[in-house]
């Protein structure tokens, strides 16, 4: 009777595999986030400085680095920068930091230094 057994589960299994391998082959792939567009020039940002973080839990600024990060070392188009900042900004509203908001304020990228201002608001 074991050996019935172990045959009906090796079916069962082998049969199961077939059958997630026809759903995969008829599954539409799954669609891959939109690049940015990369449309006008580029700037090499090799750092990224915070200004208006010193209101802000250190848990929090952690997590802004950590979205920072990826943007590091890349030569980011104005699609990318506006990602950064969109990126922030979601952050904040997922925090419940409704009135906080992340901004680019006029700079020169040429010595590829970013500067990102973070405004806590007050209610």
């Amino acid at each position: 009777m074991e050996i019935r057994e172990q045959q009906d589960k090796l079916q069962r299994e082998k049969l199961q595999r077939e059958l997630d391998n026809d759903f995969q082959q008829l599954a539409p792939p799954s669609p891959k986030p939109p690049e940015p567009e990369t449309v006008g020039p580029c700037f090499d940002i090799i750092s990224i400085t915070f200004q208006g973080l010193q209101d802000l839990p250190d848990d929090l600024i952690n997590e802004i680095e950590l979205k920072a990060r990826p943007f590091l070392d890349q030569c980011l188009a104005l699609a990318q920068l506006s990602d950064l900042i969109e990126q922030l900004n979601r952050l904040f509203l997922e925090r419940g930091l409704v009135t906080t908001r992340a901004f680019l304020p006029e700079q020169s990228l040429n010595g590829g230094e970013l500067k990102i201002r973070i405004v806590v608001g007050e209610v």
